[in-house]
């Protein structure tokens, strides 16, 4: 058995304390609104989207054919402009059950661009294409388009891959050799049970060796797995 060394505790002194302003993580310069040619920015996006939907639905069907568990929606990866902020709270919509996932930034030399993985049930997929034909047909009193500060600031519309969902270090995502991983389950309160079980019937399955202990949090479950990429 392997001795471990042990270290005394770090003890705060709670006699000294200092004040700070809060400062955003994100920057304000970027809440201006790019400028887009509306009909030909709109029109990639719903194309973007459809074909996004198309590759989601052949990939269940697939995964039905081997008899594997397939997904009640599909998970987008939304790609903002370089030094522009998405509208983040606009991607989700509560009512239709479109859920924001996670949100990541990619620097490339002195720019950097917002990534976002979101969530969208089957039949919902409306919801949000109404968002963009809207940015298309319609326009505000003040002759702007619909969902303009959404939509313009939107460069790209994908189907999310692990990757999307990785939030530590691209250097760390386990590539061959296994390694235990944080897997963040997001969960209705009414179904926590039942998605907990399902997840771990679709470990067993694949054969990916988890821990049974579980971490609850609001909405979120968080298991151990060993798993690669």
């Amino acid at each position: 058995m392997k001795k471990v060394k042990r270290y005394k505790h770090i003890v705060l002194d709670s006699s000294y304390s200092e004040s700070v302003p809060f400062k955003p993580v994100r920057s304000g310069f970027r809440k201006r609104i790019p400028e887009r040619d509306r009909k030909s920015h709109g029109e990639k996006l719903v194309k973007q989207f459809h074909f996004a939907w198309e590759e989601a639905t052949k990939r269940d069907e697939e995964r039905k054919a081997i008899a594997l568990p397939t997904k009640e929606g599909i998970y987008l990866e939304i790609e903002g402009l370089f030094d522009y902020d998405l509208e983040l709270q606009k991607l989700e919509d509560r009512r239709c059950g479109i859920k924001l996932l996670n949100v990541r930034q990619q620097k490339v030399e002195e720019r950097t661009k917002e990534l976002a993985s979101i969530f969208i049930p089957n039949g919902k997929e409306s919801c949000f294409l109404k968002k963009i034909r809207e940015y298309l047909e319609e326009e505000t009193k003040k002759g702007i388009p619909r969902n303009n500060d959404l939509i313009a600031k939107i460069e790209n519309i994908r189907l999310a891959v692990v990757e999307s969902f990785w939030q530590d270090s691209k250097d760390l995502l386990p590539k061959k050799d296994k390694v235990w991983c944080e897997i963040w389950i997001w969960f209705e309160e009414e179904k926590k049970k039942a998605t907990i079980e399902n997840f771990k019937g679709l470990l067993r399955s694949l054969k990916i060796e988890f821990k049974d202990k579980i971490l609850y949090f609001p909405e979120v479950a968080v298991i151990l797995a060993k798993c690669n990429l």
